[in-house]
């Protein structure tokens, strides 16, 4: 399952939260990879998902197997967002496929 990339409220509040029973810590500025389940509870906490809002993150590998058109997806191998178009992932800036 892919994850979600947050980094917690700019004002220090949540910097240190419970999602499903598990602990997540993480400086102002910093982020973290969550599976997306905690990610969308620290999210209604007021982290933020730096990938966009309906982005996930991981590898190539964990692209999401049938996206919806549009979405998008923050891959971690290329260190890029990358956009499903209906057809195939292309590069968020350069429009190319990826």
């Amino acid at each position: 399952m892919p994850n979600m990339r947050l980094t917690p409220p700019d004002d220090g509040s949540h910097i240190d939260t419970t999602a499903n029973g598990r602990h997540y810590k993480c400086a102002v500025g910093s982020t973290i990879d969550v599976p997306t389940f905690d990610g969308l509870v620290l999210e209604a906490n007021g982290w933020v998902n730096v990938a966009g809002p309906f982005a996930r993150v991981g590898t190539t590998a964990q692209r999401p197997v049938h996206p919806a058109k549009k979405q998008t997806y923050l891959d971690t191998d290329l260190g890029v967002v990358v956009t499903f178009t209906g057809n195939s992932w292309t590069h968020s800036l350069s429009g190319g496929v990826v």
